[in-house]
């Protein structure tokens, strides 16, 4: 399937951004429940649970204030927002408290609430006529098979 290079650049990122973000969820919900003061599977499940709370107001909210921005200034948020999700990650290797580790999953949520409405609308912009259905599949596919 022959793809226009924004779509294939927005895909790979997306496979690329949610492997490593699984991967270190993985990760880190073993160093909640193993290496944290007051750490436990509950305390994971909690961190998780917050970060989804925090993340589906966010995905709400976003879209928005998003409306005010032009694209120059939507792809600057969108890196501020990969940065952000990064730090929180690389901070939580050294949190040994659990309610340091239950704001920084409240961090990470409302990060990527606020990145994906705009890396779907860019997505949506950029789409290949007739190959819509194609094209979605596979942001969609790739995202959950990495």
């Amino acid at each position: 399937m022959k793809l226009n290079v924004f779509i294939k650049s927005l895909v790979l990122n997306d496979a690329i951004f949610w492997f490593s973000n699984y991967l270190f969820l993985s990760i880190a919900s073993i160093h909640i429940s193993k290496n944290m003061i007051n750490g436990s599977t509950l305390t994971a499940g909690v961190s998780f649970g917050t970060y989804f709370l925090f993340r589906g107001f966010t995905d709400l909210i976003s879209p928005y204030l998003h409306k005010r921005l032009n694209n120059k200034y939507k792809i600057i948020v969108l890196t501020i927002c990969i940065l952000i999700v990064s730090i929180a990650f690389l901070l939580l290797s050294f949190v040994h408290n659990a309610y340091f580790a239950i704001l920084l999953f409240a961090i990470i949520g409302i990060s990527i609430g606020v990145y994906n409405p705009i890396k779907y609308a860019f997505f949506s912009q950029h789409l290949d006529r007739n190959k819509e259905e194609k094209e979605w599949g596979l942001i969609d596919g790739l995202g959950l098979i990495s």
